[in-house]
């Protein structure tokens, strides 16, 4: 035994001691009686323990693992009969055209019967049973076993013979051997169980009976450790997730070898030869026990220094995503620790989400360090100057942080010194210590991380999307796509998200965790047909209860359990590897789940859909949001326009923007205001702001008329139009009207050459 090994066994408490008094009986006081016993045998609905079962219809045995749905013996024999097929198309077969075969019953696994033919009884030693045999033995000459099956006589004389099926191995259809209530095959095995594992007629029938079933063995292990283990495998079986019984296995034999007698004395961390599995198990358990310990004491888990979100009474679902704990073990002061636990659980009970607190306590813990750091502890309220806080915000500015992440401390800091203010929990704070909103610097404004069409164009085919190995990504990633919706709240999409209006267009369900609100989304048939396919896939997968659309894979016995935003990263990220996208520099392509949504929002400024449309579609709460893909419309168009909206005059002269000028920015919001006060058929209107058109009738004439590319063709037909009339008006000597007309005959053809150039121009550019 190494020196730390040593020196951890000689801390531990005896169980004896009068800090675990009482302990073992308050610990099975907690266990239900199907737990309390020394070997559990988990049924096939306990989905934790027992696992997935077999998909082979009325096999007993578990699947083995989440990702094949055949136990061992049916997996073997899809390897060998499968011939190519995939594993749905095997188990559509009979057994006699190579499909899974009939699972034998209980009583006939492995039983053969005696070789005298017409005796009712199965083979005991050899390939008769323990009478025949018997007699064999005593034959004088011993004649081959094969000449004496055949010979001798199937019935006995020493007395009556059990009736077949008598035999209380369930399904068993030989009759029991005398003085026995087993047949002579299972009679045997009970002897050897007898022997090498003490095990009474009862509890081998048991196990008999649970055939292939995981078998959690208790047996021998000392108190109060066996009523802990119990009371672990009974919290582990209402999880939704999967325990592996090698990996208890490991544990229990870690736990034996070191001669642990709790639980609570163990440590996990320093099991040698445990996978990690296993010390996640043991840890889990020791976590389940503090409940049991917390009864006891009568302490909440609120009174706790470091707080498990899942169990916190009173928070909506919604409220508990983003983070597992709340730690309040960074603040050494315990005035400042409890305030800081009031405060957060004050704001908690208000709607707050863990993942918004986690960020405020990630603030004001970067400030207790600076404190701790720089020598000045923070004893009582009153060592909270405003000196100080000026000291922390000095210090951000020189640390290696986003301006976003600085203004996030610095808030969280106000928002708790705020609040302490307000609510008179620490009489003595300075008045003046707070923080101002102007000195939080400003706030960077980032513009959406849209992907360009090309891109997204890409990504929205059929053969793209078909790339996706599993239905369920490809389901999910359609979601996104098409609807926009943030990954967390297309995660946790419900089973049956879709409705139809009267008209039967299809719209989505869905709940807005920001807001903590539901909302319903139009959607196109194709996605809603989609989302049917993988309907009837997971009703499939998870027959009971009511699992969510998108259910995870791992430790989700029950499909309750939904994808995580890391699980959607890291398969989209798989699928563009796949697909080797690559951008117009012909680098690799990044896309982050929330780029999907941040695309559909520029698509539909893009397309001028209103904002107040746009913004009921996203559901933001307000406008500001929106604000964001309105102004990088506005710079999508300017940028648009500088590449590619040169102007021609009416002498046929190339007006090119002044990108680099000072009036840029004024030429531009011209350009916009234009457009707006007066449309052309064929261009726009130069003229200054302020002035009014004095030949409203005449702009081919007009040194103020710009026309661009986009009307080359009305200008053809408008060419030709004005030669057929200065045709007419001189076969009919109409000299004021060729006079009117042949200005705009001139006018016209230089503009269509000065179009014609500078469309090929563009085009080689391009």
């Amino acid at each position: 035994m190494s020196a730390e090994h040593a020196s951890v066994v000689a801390l531990r408490p005896t169980p004896d001691s009068p800090s675990r008094e009482g302990w073992t009986a308050s610990v099975l006081e907690a266990v239900r009686p199907e737990f309390r016993r020394d070997v559990i045998l988990p049924d096939r609905t306990n989905l934790a323990l027992f696992g997935t079962p077999c998909a082979v219809t009325g096999c007993l045995r578990p699947a083995r693992g989440r990702k094949v749905v055949l136990c061992s013996p049916h997996q073997s024999q899809f390897i060998k009969r499968g011939a190519g097929r995939t594993v749905a198309a095997w188990l559509a077969l009979t057994a006699d055209e190579g499909g899974p075969r009939v699972p034998r019953r209980l009583g006939e696994l492995e039983v053969a019967p005696c070789a005298v033919h017409g005796c009712p009884r199965s083979a005991f030693d050899g390939p008769m049973c323990r009478s025949h045999h018997l007699r064999w033995r005593r034959t004088a000459g011993r004649p081959p076993l094969a000449d004496y099956s055949h010979t001798t006589s199937p019935h006995f004389h020493a007395g009556p013979t059990a009736p077949p099926g008598s035999c209380r191995v369930p399904g068993c259809r030989f009759s029991r051997m005398p003085k026995s209530e087993l047949c002579d095959s299972h009679h045997a095995r009970f002897l050897y169980r007898r022997a090498r594992h003490g095990h009474t007629l009862e509890r081998y029938l048991e196990e008999l009976a649970h055939v292939g079933v995981p078998t959690y063995d208790l047996a021998g292990l000392p108190q109060p450790l066996k009523a802990e283990l119990q009371f672990a495998l009974q919290s582990f079986s209402e999880q939704r997730s999967l325990l592996r019984l090698h990996d208890f296995t490991s544990a229990l034999a870690a736990l034996r070898d070191r001669g642990d007698r709790s639980l609570l004395d163990a440590v996990p961390d320093v099991l040698d030869g445990v996978n990690e599995r296993a010390q996640s198990f043991l840890r889990f358990a020791r976590e389940q026990l503090a409940l049991v310990e917390d009864v006891r004491a009568g302490r909440e888990e609120w009174d706790k220094d470091e707080w498990r979100i899942d169990r916190l009474p009173g928070l909506e679902p919604a409220a508990r995503r983003g983070a597992r704990r709340l730690s309040f073990r960074f603040c050494q002061e315990p005035w400042l620790r409890e305030l800081l636990k009031r405060w957060i659980r004050w704001r908690l009970s208000c709607g707050l989400g863990a993942s918004t607190a986690w960020w405020n306590l990630r603030g004001i813990r970067r400030f207790i360090e600076f404190c701790y750091e720089h020598d000045r502890p923070l004893r009582d309220p009153s060592d909270i100057t405003r000196a100080l806080l000026e000291d922390w915000m000095t210090h951000l500015i020189g640390c290696p942080i986003e301006q976003g992440t600085r203004c996030r401390w610095l808030g969280s800091v106000r928002l708790f010194l705020d609040d302490l203010r307000r609510h008179d929990w620490a009489p003595g704070l300075p008045a003046n210590a707070t923080y101002h909103r102007r000195e939080f610097g400003p706030k960077p404004e980032s513009l959406p991380r849209f992907l360009d069409e090309p891109i997204i164009a890409q990504l929205e085919r059929d053969e793209a999307l078909d790339q996706i190995p599993d239905r369920t990504t490809r389901t999910l990633v359609l979601v996104l796509i098409e609807t926009g919706l943030r990954s967390i709240d297309a995660c946790h999409l419900a089973i049956d998200p879709l409705s139809v209006d009267a008209a039967g267009a299809p719209y989505l369900r869905y709940y807005n965790h920001k807001l903590k609100r539901e909302r319903y989304m139009p959607i196109s048939p194709r996605l809603a047909e989609a989302i049917r396919h993988q309907q009837t896939e997971v009703r499939a997968r998870f027959p009971h209860g009511e699992p969510c659309l998108f259910p995870a894979e791992r430790k989700n016995p029950d499909g309750r359990a939904p994808f995580v935003y890391s699980t959607v990263n890291h398969r989209i990220h798989a699928w563009l590897k796949q697909l080797d996208l690559r951008d117009s520099n012909g680098q690799p392509v990044t896309v982050t789940p929330h780029q999907f949504r941040h695309t559909i929002a520029t698509r539909m400024i893009n397309k001028d859909v209103p904002q107040v449309v746009v913004q009921q579609m996203l559901d933001h709460n307000s406008p500001r949001m929106t604000n964001i893909y309105a102004r990088l419309h506005d710079q999508t168009l300017r940028e648009h326009f500088d590449r590619f909206s040169a102007r021609i005059n009416i002498r046929g002269e190339i007006v090119a923007p002044e990108r680099d000028s000072p009036l840029a920015d004024a030429v531009w919001a011209k350009e916009n205001y234009a457009r707006a006060k007066q449309t052309l058929p064929n261009g726009y209107c130069g003229l200054p702001l302020q002035q009014t058109c004095p030949h409203p009738n005449a702009c081919l004439t007009c040194p103020n008329f710009l026309t661009g590319v986009e009307f080359l063709d009305v200008h053809r037909d408008q060419l030709q139009q004005t030669r057929d009339l200065l045709q007419d008006a001189r076969e009919q000597g109409h000299q004021r009207l060729v006079q009117m007309n042949e200005p705009v005959e001139l006018n016209l053809v230089r503009i269509i050459d000065g179009l014609e150039q500078l469309q090929e121009e563009t085009a080689d550019a391009a």
